[in-house]
């Protein structure tokens, strides 16, 4: 029996449309690559909807969580875990313990016949293979790869100490933070002066983590270091600096912003991590409620008129947007973006950069020429002045689709920050549609979680509720991943006729007798699912 092809396997799981698959086939004759990395580089399909299909050509189950090596069949693959690590990431295959307990053996790609002889060769064998995800792979490998890391970054540190700063130690001190920073999936990197010390900090799931120290004499080095990846001149104790450069981190590449601003102990320098290529998670995977997630579709439905995601910094407002236009995204309409600066690339979409200070650059001032470009669909990253607010209505009023973000605490609250930007109740009334306030919660290990005896809270949860504990799958720190809580306010007839009469006391009546729910009981509803931690929620929210 013939195997059943990749793009007929997803046609026939409505992941794709015949439009899209013709399309990618087309790319396919010219560029010899699979069809599988084509769509999944296209933003068409996540490498689990490939992995899926995958695994339903070759007859093998589908394993989607997350990967726990086993760590004795990995020493029988190669006793030199190094050389063991370097096979897994050429051949594409983890020998992994499953939920169950038993263990597996992962493959990328199971058709390829020859890494079964290796393996065969090496005596390493199970009674269960599994496809997995691309991607799971490549985490497996990174999480391997930087416990070396940790040897090696406090190798480079010693090895400064003793023979000095002529030995291109400060370069590879900065290449093993930065990949190690990428192979935990951090943000942000900052390198901050003390009275004593330089330190280094990596930021994941929104908070930061000490990694190492070293003496304050090495500290402007260092930052000579960044500056020079940065192309840029060395450091003015005075000046400020917004630059950035590109990293290659095991055959990946990666963008690197860099931001620096003079302190009292000197430069103190943050690193924004942005990685090309990653992979754009669905709207439906960031983790809003099926309410929730529903209000947001039927709201992208709506050709014309404003959605605005909004948050404080680091709560997804981008990641949200990014994940909304891959979703509506096709070859029937234009789309183009305004960004500051542009995260991920999204092919598909014209995506533009602007720049603050440059008067020619400014969003308003884009925004204005942009609408001569026939678009469909805009997204302004930010509207932040008067300007960008004008215009953003000026295109919603003109049967524009438009997209973009507020920096607000909640839905309600930017109305009245519309207001503030100039914005009439008529023109917020008659162009706004949906707005969406989130955060982004740690999520809770489901490894390790325990029961949390708490009483305190008992009455607030009303039942059972975990917390955190920590593990070796989530490096002790009981947390693994985030997730969104959110509220979303639909601009009904009701509320319209409320903003338009100036009546700001009423909407919130209004919405909650349309099922409007607040960001605080959303936070609720993911305690008593035990996805997150009452600690965690009043770190973010507040209970």
């Amino acid at each position: 029996m013939a195997v059943q092809k990749i793009g007929q396997i997803l046609l026939q799981k409505n992941k794709i449309t015949q439009e899209q698959l013709d399309s990618c086939l087309n790319i396919k004759k010219e560029t010899k690559e699979k069809l599988g990395h084509i769509l999944v580089s296209q933003r068409i399909v996540r490498g689990e909807d490939i992995a899926e299909a995958i695994a339903q050509q070759v007859g093998w189950p589908y394993y989607g969580k997350e990967l726990e090596v086993d760590i004795e069949t990995l020493k029988k693959i190669d006793a030199d875990i190094k050389k063991a690590i370097d096979f897994i990431e050429t051949h594409r295959v983890v020998p992994i313990i499953l939920d169950t307990g038993k263990p597996a053996l992962a493959y990328e790609d199971p058709f390829l016949t020859k890494v079964t002889e290796l393996l065969k060769d090496k005596r390493v064998s199970a009674k269960t293979d599994v496809v997995v995800p691309k991607q799971h792979i490549e985490r497996v490998i990174d999480r391997l790869r930087i416990q070396g890391d940790d040897n090696s970054i406090a190798k480079i540190v010693s090895r400064l100490k003793t023979q000095g700063m002529a030995t291109g130690a400060l370069e590879e001190f900065i290449s093993a933070i930065l990949n190690k920073a990428i192979a935990l999936e951090a943000t942000d990197v900052h390198i901050e002066p003390s009275a004593a010390t330089s330190d280094v900090r990596i930021r994941i799931d929104g908070l930061l983590y000490p990694e190492i120290s070293v003496e304050k004499r090495f500290h402007e080095n260092i930052i000579n270091v960044v500056y020079d990846k940065a192309k840029e001149s060395p450091p003015d104790s005075f000046k400020s600096r917004d630059a950035g450069f590109r990293f290659n981190s095991r055959n990946r590449d990666v963008d690197i912003r860099l931001s620096a601003i003079p302190t009292k102990h000197g430069i103190s320098v943050a690193l924004r991590i942005l990685e090309l290529g990653r992979t754009l998670i669905s709207l439906e995977d960031l983790g809003y409620n099926k309410n929730l997630y529903e209000k947001i579709a039927d709201a992208i439905k709506i050709p014309y008129g404003i959605i605005l995601v909004t948050g404080p910094t680091g709560s997804g407002k981008t990641t949200t947007l990014y994940s909304i236009l891959n979703a509506i995204k096709s070859p029937l309409f234009k789309i183009i973006t305004l960004e500051d600066p542009v995260e991920n690339d999204v092919p598909g979409v014209q995506q533009c950069e602007v720049d603050e200070k440059s008067e020619e650059k400014r969003f308003g001032v884009i925004t204005k020429r942009l609408l001569r470009q026939d678009p469909d669909i805009i997204l302004i990253g930010e509207i932040r002045d008067e300007e960008t607010a004008r215009e953003v209505k000026q295109a919603s009023m003109t049967g524009h689709k438009v997209f973009s973000t507020l920096h607000t605490n909640t839905a309600i609250e930017s109305i009245l920050r519309l207001l503030d930007l100039g914005l009439t109740v008529s023109d917020i009334g008659n162009t706004v549609n949906c707005i969406v306030s989130q955060r982004l919660l740690r999520k809770l290990c489901s490894r390790c979680k325990e029961v949390d005896k708490d009483l305190k809270y008992k009455d607030i949860v009303g039942g059972p509720f975990y917390k955190a504990k920590g593990c070796e799958a989530c490096s002790g720190k009981g947390y693994r991943g985030r997730t969104v809580v959110a509220e979303v306010l639909q601009i009904t007839t009701d509320i319209k006729n409320a903003i338009i009469q100036d009546n700001f006391q009423a909407i919130e009546g209004i919405a909650r007798k349309d099922g409007f729910r607040d960001i605080r009981s959303d936070a609720l509803r993911l305690i008593k699912e035990g996805v997150s931690s009452v600690e965690e929620v009043n770190r973010v929210i507040g209970l």
